[in-house]
């Protein structure tokens, strides 16, 4: 949600640029290719202004007329751009957005909101609400609001004419969701903690783990706190301090896949209840160190 239109601009340049340079290198496409392919992955949505095609004598306000005239979608394009936007694996994957949308569209596969625009009361509960859509197409249970101008300070005024119970949880600051990673990693942990420093992908460590835990009641202990463990990781991402619990939840998952033979008679750890980012990463560790073989 930009501030106004001369921030989609930028935004939307700024986007394209550090898209492209990723494609290049993730894709190894050429400059020409990886550039056209940054540009699909957007669309701005803005009302359009009379001014935007007659031409200035102030060179950046002609730049900036020019980008509007390029970006600017028309009712038919801007329709299907979010039609598109709503379905998962097509293009755009953002909408870049100005004074627009804040009623009338319903977009669950929303994620992520980037709010640099001074919202307040209805229209930013309006926002909240949007990104926090449930969406089981994604395992989505909430989403991330990254507030760069501080407007969601103003949410207990926004809240204050709804009952609390109603409300609760509506936003939490990514510091509480910080101390709730590290304290199921605790718990999780509490069980393999021991053996951190010497990890092998192996069946004999992997049984001198399975003799820690207690039995098949201890193993659904483990189990449930791993999940904890898993579903406070995604929670927090993409915030990059989830690096910090990586390591231990891959090594934590390989652990259970195993783990879940041998309890269960299952050749893999449910992983379903996890995003579809999440779980892939788990997944290809799992080939890479070779878990995925020695569990079958």
């Amino acid at each position: 949600m930009a501030f106004d239109r001369e921030a989609i601009v930028r935004y939307k340049r700024a986007l394209d640029a550090v898209i492209a340079r990723d494609l290049k290198k993730t894709e190894g496409l050429s400059t020409r290719e990886a550039v056209r392919k940054a540009k699909s992955f957007s669309a701005c949505v803005y009302s359009s202004n009379q001014e935007d095609a007659k031409p200035s004598e102030d060179k950046v306000s002609n730049r900036l007329r020019q980008h509007l005239l390029r970006y600017y979608l028309d009712h038919e394009a801007e329709k299907k751009a979010k039609e598109e936007f709503e379905k998962k694996d097509k293009t755009p994957y953002f909408l870049i957005v100005c004074n627009k949308l804040l009623t009338g569209f319903d977009a669950p596969i929303e994620g992520v909101m980037y709010l640099d625009n001074p919202l307040s009361e209805h229209n930013l509960l309006q926002a909240i609400a949007r990104t926090n859509r449930v969406w089981s197409g994604g395992k989505k249970e909430s989403g991330l609001i990254v507030d760069y101008i501080g407007v969601t300070k103003k949410l207990d005024d926004a809240l204050s004419s709804y009952r609390a119970e109603d409300v609760k949880h509506a936003l939490r600051d990514a510091e509480e969701l910080v101390n709730a990673l590290r304290a199921a990693h605790n718990e999780a942990m509490s069980y393999l903690g021991e053996i951190k420093a010497k990890r092998h992908y192996d069946r004999d460590q992997f049984m001198e783990l399975i003799q820690k835990i207690d039995g098949i009641d201890g193993w659904y202990i483990f189990k449930r706190r791993l999940k904890s463990f898993t579903k406070a990781y995604e929670t927090l991402s993409p915030d990059p301090r989830v690096l910090d619990y990586q390591s231990d939840l891959k090594w934590m998952i390989a652990f259970s896949q195993f783990a879940s033979l041998e309890f269960e008679n299952k050749e893999s750890f449910d992983l379903e209840d996890v995003s579809g980012k999440i779980r892939s990463m788990l997944e290809e560790y799992l080939e890479v160190t070779g878990v995925a073989t020695l569990c079958k």
